[in-house]
């Protein structure tokens, strides 16, 4: 039997939980200015609170993306 862990990118893990070979973290999407992100894929925190300081409207985030949510668990299974 397989166990896996799965999470959003807004846990904020140490380095050594985030490499866990069972840790699968799922990008949330951040909306700056109308310019759409994924939480550490193309953004990482010092340039999201760059981008936050320079923004004129406050972030907006949402769920991830059902499609992804769904390709990680298939991929999990196998």
């Amino acid at each position: 039997m397989k166990l896996a862990i799965v999470t959003d990118s807004t846990a904020y893990l140490n380095e050594r939980t985030r490499n866990h070979k069972d840790l699968f973290v799922i990008p949330i999407p951040v909306i700056i200015d109308g310019e759409p992100f994924e939480e550490g894929v193309d953004i990482g925190y010092e340039e999201f609170y760059h981008k936050l300081k320079d923004s004129k409207n406050f972030p907006k985030t949402s769920q991830p993306v059902l499609g992804e949510v769904y390709e990680l668990y298939r991929s999990i299974k196998e």
